[in-house]
């Protein structure tokens, strides 16, 4: 029904980052598979994917949303699919520059990463109870990503309420879901954002420049 592959990611620069084992994964039922896109362990983009047709059919794209418009149409279909396998080759490169979307300064449209994290688990709870807990790690993951968005490319007053709700729902995830779900260096982040801003804005500068 799907059929994945891996994308490398090529900067202005010239440099490109493709990381690639040639191994390739059948799944005959789409728990696994759901779990590591919950987690995002696959990429969320439409574009690694190649999708049978009648199934390509039976969902769509939110009209007015622009962030993770794929990840919210990939979970749909993801529930619906049967056999799935994945090749660890790198197919498409994804060209990273300043005017992409993802990279765009803090403004409401990122509220979109709030609503399709929450849709997700939602959907999970209410029709697979045993993928809640990936769920919620997947909102986590999503919103700190908010949070740390907000921090770096935005000022104190955006989407005050927003931000404050984000923090909340970030506190009172249970600690067993992060520390088991979470790699450890996003469960590093969620436990430093617990002890303030403060630390977890020094925190994002540790961090980003360990990535440069």
């Amino acid at each position: 029904d799907i059929s994945m592959v891996k994308e490398s990611v090529r900067y202005a620069d010239g440099t490109e980052v493709a990381e690639q084992t040639g191994e390739l994964t059948v799944w005959e039922d789409n728990a696994p598979i759901l779990s590591k896109f919950l987690l995002e362990q696959i990429s969320m983009g439409i574009y690694t994917k190649l999708i049978r047709r009648s199934l390509a059919v039976k969902a769509r794209f939110e009209v007015g949303r622009r962030i993770n418009e794929d990840k919210g149409y990939l979970f749909e279909i993801f529930s619906q699919a049967q056999r799935l396998c994945y090749l660890d080759v790198c197919k498409y490169a994804y060209i990273r520059n300043d005017s992409s979307c993802s990279l765009a300064p803090f403004s409401e449209k990122y509220l979109d990463m709030l609503y399709f994290a929450d849709q997700i688990r939602e959907k999970c709870a209410e029709n697979m109870p045993q993928l809640l807990p990936c769920a919620e790690a997947g909102c986590v993951i999503t919103y700190l990503r908010f949070l740390q968005t907000a921090l770096m490319w935005g000022d104190s007053c955006q989407l005050a309420k927003e931000r404050k709700e984000a923090e909340r729902y970030l506190r009172q995830v249970p600690d067993r879901v992060c520390r088991t779900y979470l790699p450890k260096k996003l469960y590093v982040k969620w436990r430093i954002f617990k002890l303030g801003r403060l630390p977890f804005r020094l925190a994002l500068k540790l961090f980003t420049r360990e990535a440069s």
